[in-house]
């Protein structure tokens, strides 16, 4: 099957986007708010996972490794409502192709 250049770049663009929101933890992309980790400045998955994982005694940042992260952890609320509002295509939704 032949896919155009437009539907390859789509397929890249969300793959992209899979990578960088997947959850160090739960491994999946969050449907909620998102964590954002000050100490290595990358979105680290999950807020519900990640304060799990701390309230459990891991208080190590799950993607760079700092001690004591927590008071540099901070939500990202709104992220999955203004990507499906941007990112809609005519046949599919993109957030149905990112889960």
């Amino acid at each position: 099957m032949l896919v155009s250049a437009g539907e390859e770049q789509k397929t890249r663009a969300i793959s992209a986007v899979n990578a960088a929101l997947r959850c160090r933890i739960c491994l999946s992309v969050p449907k909620a708010d998102l964590a954002y980790a000050q100490c290595c400045e990358t979105i680290i998955g999950c807020l519900s996972c990640i304060e799990d994982n701390e309230n459990m005694g891991n208080t190590n940042c799950p993607n760079c490794g700092q001690a004591r992260f927590g008071r540099n952890l901070h939500r990202v609320a709104g992220w999955y409502d203004a990507l499906g509002a941007l990112a809609e295509d005519d046949d599919v939704p993109i957030l149905e192709r990112l889960f």
